[in-house]
C-alpha cells in the first residue's frame, strides 16, 4: 500500500510524498518498525533457504520485499530500528564468523532499500520540484523520553515490591506519552522490582542459550541466526520504544521467542505436577477474565467518559492510554 500511495500521489496531481501519509494505519507510522526489526533477519533466513533448495525466483521476490521494507524503514526514520540492526548485526559477527554471510545480505537490503529511497523521496521529487515533509529521522535529543523515565523511575522507587500494576503508568497521566518506552523501567515501575528482575533473568538466559548455540556452532543455520538477530534487535528497540507495548509487537515477540525455545532449548523430562500447576494458574487467569467480563466491562463507558471529563484530555486516549479499569 506504501508504494500505491506513492504512485496515487502522482497520478491523482496531489503530489504529496510525505512518508507519514503514505504509511496509513498506525497512529504513529514509527510502529511499523517495531515488526520489521524482527522481519528484516527472517526474510534473509527464507532468501538463504529458497536460494539453497533452488527455488532462485522465491529468493530473489524475497530480497525484493526486503528491500522494499527497509525503503519504508528509512523513510520513516525509526532511529531505534536502525540501531539496533547495526548491533544485532555486529554482535552476531563476533559471536559466529561464518554468519557474515547472513550479515552481508542484510546489510545488502539495507544499503539498496536506502537507494530506493534516495531515489523515491530525493531524485524524483526534486525532478518534479516537490518538497518533500516528514523525513525528520536524522534529529537529536531523547524527544522528552527522559521526563517520562524520570516518572517511571519515581513510580517504581514508591511502590518497589508490587509496582503500580500492570498499564498504571498511563493512570496517572502526563502530556508525553502514555508508557515509559524503555522496556525495564515499564516492568520496574508497573510490576515492581522482584518481578521485573525475574522477567529480566529470563530474557537473558534464553538469549545467552541463543548466543551459545551459534557461538558453538560453526555453520549454524539461517533460521537460528535469523531468531537470535531479530529477538535481540528488538529487545536493543525496547530500551527506547514501546515493543513490550503495542499488542501487535508484542504477539510476533511471542512467536518468535516460542520458535527460539523450541530450538534452543533442551529436552527435559517433564515434572509430576508441572500439569497441575498450569491447570491452577489457567483456573485463576480464567476466573480473573471472567470478572474483568461480567463486573467491570458493563461499567466501563461511564468509567471512560469520567476519565476524559476529570482529565480534561480531549480526544479518547489508545487502548492503553487509559490505565487501569477503573481509570
Amino acid at each position: 500500500m506504501f508504494f500505491t500511495y506513492y504512485g496515487v500521489a502522482f497520478a491523482s496531481g496531489v503530489e504529496n510524498v510525505d512518508p507519514n501519509i503514505l504509511l496509513y494505519g498506525f497512529d504513529n507510522p514509527r510502529f511499523l518498525g517495531q515488526f520489521q526489526i524482527l522481519f528484516f533477519p527472517l526474510l534473509i533466513a527464507l532468501f538463504q533457504i529458497f536460494w539453497c533448495s533452488g527455488f532462485n525466483l522465491l529468493a530473489i521476490a524475497v530480497l525484493m520485499v526486503g528491500i522494499a521494507q527497509w525503503c519504508i524503514a528509512w523513510a520513516l526514520g525509526g532511529r531505534g530500528v536502525w540501531f539496533g540492526f547495526i548491533l544485532a548485526s555486529a554482535t552476531l559477527l563476533a559471536l559466529n564468523r561464518s554468519s557474515w554471510f547472513f550479515v552481508r545480505w542484510q546489510l545488502l537490503t539495507a544499503v539498496l532499500g536506502g537507494l530506493l529511497f534516495w531515489m523515491l523521496f530525493v531524485v524524483v521529487p526534486e525532478y518534479f520540484g516537490i518538497e518533500v515533509r516528514g523525513l525528520n529521522g536524522l534529529r537529536t535529543g531523547l524527544s522528552a523520553r527522559e521526563k517520562i523515565w524520570s516518572i517511571a523511575w519515581g513510580m517504581a522507587t514508591e511502590n518497589p515490591w508490587f509496582g503500580v500494576g500492570p498499564l498504571h503508568f498511563s493512570a496517572v497521566w502526563n502530556h508525553i506519552a502514555a508508557h515509559p518506552h524503555q522496556v525495564a523501567l515499564q516492568w520496574i515501575s508497573e510490576w515492581g522490582f522482584p518481578a521485573a528482575l525475574l522477567a529480566i533473568s529470563v530474557v537473558l538466559r534464553g538469549m545467552w542459550c541463543g548466543a551459545s548455540r551459534i557461538r558453538r556452532n560453526e555453520s549454524a543455520e539461517p533460521l537460528d541466526l535469523a531468531l537470535w538477530s531479530g529477538l535481540f534487535a528488538a529487545l536493543i528497540l525496547a530500551q527506547v520504544d514501546g515493543v513490550f507495548v503495542m499488542p501487535y509487537s508484542e504477539g510476533w515477540m511471542a512467536v518468535l521467542a516460542g520458535l527460539a525455545l523450541s530450538r534452543w532449548s533442551e529436552e527435559t523430562e517433564t515434572i509430576k505436577w508441572w500439569w497441575g500447576g498450569v491447570k491452577t494458574f489457567g483456573l485463576l487467569a480464567l476466573l480473573v477474565v471472567l470478572y474483568q467480563l461480567f463486573v467491570d466491562v458493563p461499567d466501563l463507558k461511564r468509567m471512560q467518559m469520567q476519565f476524559y471529563e476529570t482529565n480534561s484530555i480531549g480526544s479518547p486516549p489508545r487502548l492503553w492510554g487509559q490505565g487501569w479499569i477503573p481509570m
